[in-house]
């Protein structure tokens, strides 16, 4: 009994000692739909136009599973960094990887490339698109 008690100590401080809370920033766990939730993601590269560090503080904010806020800026004139408001929409996302983005009637579909904690990459098939988090 004494022997099977030890065993059963050694096995638990076996499992303990190789369970390891550093996971060396990587983060498993996340999905793509929590990655797309878990903050406010500034447009940063396209690959049909350059932009302009005013552009790049527009910014796609997916709310939750379905909700999406998206900020546009623009320098129309040349010298004045504008915003054209709060665009309200929703989006889905299926196969962890198929984007929908639905704005006024308008549907936009773009699959994701790859994305973690700080970059999210977007392809429609004729346009690459990447996001950071930070704006400008």
């Amino acid at each position: 009994m004494k022997t099977l008690k030890l065993l059963g100590v050694s096995v638990l401080l076996l499992c303990l000692a190789s369970c390891s809370s550093d996971d060396d920033g990587i983060d498993i766990g996340k999905t793509n739909q929590e990655l797309l939730i878990a903050g406010i993601w500034y447009q940063e590269t396209n690959s049909d136009e350059d932009l302009s560090d005013c552009e790049k503080t527009t910014s796609f904010n997916f709310v939750n599973n379905t909700d999406l806020e998206i900020e546009v800026f623009a320098d129309l004139t040349g010298s004045n960094c504008e915003s054209f408001g709060m665009i309200d929409g929703t989006y889905s996302l299926t196969n962890d990887v198929d984007l929908t983005i639905m704005l006024d009637g308008d549907t936009a579909n773009a699959v994701i490339i790859s994305i973690d904690d700080n970059e999210l990459i977007i392809s429609d098939g004729g346009e690459t698109i990447t996001f950071d988090r930070i704006p400008g």
